[in-house]
């Protein structure tokens, strides 16, 4: 599978492998790589910083910081979430931010947590100054 991966696949196709666990190993491929480009931003002076998530939906999004370049933003309780996010956001760290699972940018300020998951359950971020290129 990892080999499909390297291959180029789009995230779409990706998502098409959820029962094969596809996204599962792109998402560890994915945060490994990056803690190996930059382990600087994962040592032990680097903090955890909950990101502010605010609305009906909140309790269904985890959302920190790690240090200054990475945020994390995963779903909680998938089955319960219902329909999706409604009006629930998240406020991100201001600067430019590429979800580097996806290829999607995003800048900095409140953002709708619905927008954040489009095309993936998980949002690994990378401020613009730590990492130009969202490619594998």
């Amino acid at each position: 599978m990892l080999a499909e991966l390297l291959a180029g696949m789009s995230v779409d196709e990706i998502m098409k492998s959820v029962d094969s666990g596809l996204p599962k190993l792109w998402i560890i491929y994915k945060a490994l790589h990056l803690r190996g480009d930059h382990p600087d931003w994962f040592g032990k002076s680097s903090t955890y910083v909950p990101l502010p998530v605010e609305g009906a939906k909140q309790q269904h999004l985890i959302a920190f910081c790690r240090g200054d370049s990475v945020a994390v933003l995963a779903l909680r309780w998938n089955v319960l979430l219902g329909s999706g996010f409604g009006s629930t956001t998240v406020e991100l760290p201001s600067g430019l931010w590429t979800n580097i699972l996806s290829g999607e940018e995003m800048s900095g300020g409140k953002t709708r947590a619905q927008n954040l998951f489009r095309r993936f359950p998980v949002a690994l971020l990378v401020k613009e100054s730590g990492v130009s290129d969202a490619s594998i």
